[in-house]
This record gives structure tokens, C-alpha cells and sequence, in this order.
């Protein structure tokens, strides 16, 4: 495990490039692992409404798991003007999608198709690094904290899955009050739980 004591932008920055330096084939061959990890848990078993992301930069791809049917419904998050929290709309393979802002790819949808956030029962949600203590270092935009600041509060559903590689995981990363925690972070060679 690398040893970093740097800020959080430089940090983000140099796991930016390491992951960068996978090939398409060692991405590919990773994220099956972890999709493997995430599709023998409890937790997806047990999960109807799950939610993920498609994957953009050599992030891990859990896009597989959508093939994975056993009466469970997918969704894909919708960023909404002005930094307000994300939304969620339902994903299938041969649904169609479009790029928002930053270029990633959201379902088209209905407006009364959307579902709240806290009638998910799972979230997996990319990252950028991560530790021990299953804190998340996103990309810096703070959709993730903000949608479910809620759960700081209470412990309820959904549970927060953080997916990524080995590679990534940092001694200790510098939290705020903003931040909120994962339950679970999932990698080709390890499930990180409380």
C-alpha cells in the first residue's frame, strides 16, 4: 500500500494517474473481480433497487451487474442544476442514455420515474481513494456527501458500497464534517466493513 501524506488534491491527482496507467484489459480484469465480490455479498442478494454509476477514467465498472436480473431494478444517478443532491432513474442495458455535463452518461427518463435516494437499498459509488476506516475520496464535486448527508444522522438504508482497486486505498485520509462515511468498500482482493 502506497504511503501518502499529501493534500487532497495532489492526492487525488496522483491516484488519477496511477489508475490511468492500467491497461483496458487489467481495468476490465479487475472490475470483474470486484463485480464477483459485490454479486456474492449478502448485501446485493438481498438488495431490490440498486444504484451505480457508469464508469468514466478507468474507474472500475460495475456496469455487469445490470446482466445480473434476480428481480432487482437498476439505477443510474441524475445531476440536477446547482449542486443540489443527485437523483436516481432506472437503467436497463437496452435503455437509452445521454451525456450530462461531464460527459457521463445518464438514462432518459420520466421525471415521475426517478426515485429517492433513501428508497435505495444499496449505492455503489466510485472513488478515488479510500482507508481503513471506510472514508471516500471522491472527485472534489460533493454530490455523493450531499445526497446522503442524511445517513449521518441516523443509520438507515441505503448501504453506501465504495468500489475500487487495491492500488487505492491511503494509510489515513483528512475528513470533514461534510464527509459522509461508506458501510462497505469492495476491491479485486477485499470487502472493507465496520
Amino acid at each position: 500500500m502506497p504511503r501518502f501524506s499529501l493534500d487532497k488534491n495532489t492526492l487525488r491527482k496522483q491516484l488519477r494517474q496511477q489508475r490511468a496507467r492500467l491497461s483496458p484489459a487489467l481495468q476490465k480484469q479487475k472490475s470483474a473481480s470486484i463485480v464477483q465480490r459485490i454479486v456474492q455479498s449478502p448485501v446485493f442478494k438481498s438488495a431490490k433497487h440498486i444504484a451505480f454509476y457508469s464508469a468514466v477514467q478507468g474507474e472500475v465498472d460495475p456496469l455487469p451487474l445490470a446482466h445480473i436480473n434476480h428481480n432487482k431494478q437498476y439505477y443510474l444517478p441524475i445531476l440536477q442544476e446547482n449542486d443540489q443532491p443527485l437523483l436516481f432513474a432506472p437503467y436497463s442495458i437496452e435503455g437509452e442514455c445521454v451525456n450530462n455535463r461531464f460527459s457521463i452518461p445518464e438514462p432518459v427518463h420520466k421525471q415521475d420515474q426517478r426515485i429517492s435516494p433513501d428508497d435505495l437499498d444499496v449505492v455503489i459509488m466510485p472513488l478515488l481513494g479510500f482507508d481503513k476506516h471506510r472514508n471516500r475520496l471522491g472527485m472534489g464535486g460533493g454530490f455523493y456527501d450531499r445526497t446522503f448527508a442524511f445517513k449521518k444522522q441516523k443509520s438507515c438504508k441505503p448501504v453506501l458500497m465504495g468500489v475500487a482497486y487495491d492500488f487505492q486505498e491511503t494509510p489515513q485520509l483528512e475528513t470533514e464534517s461534510w464527509d459522509v462515511p461508506l458501510d462497505i468498500i469492495v476491491t479485486e482482493s477485499q470487502f472493507v466493513t465496520a
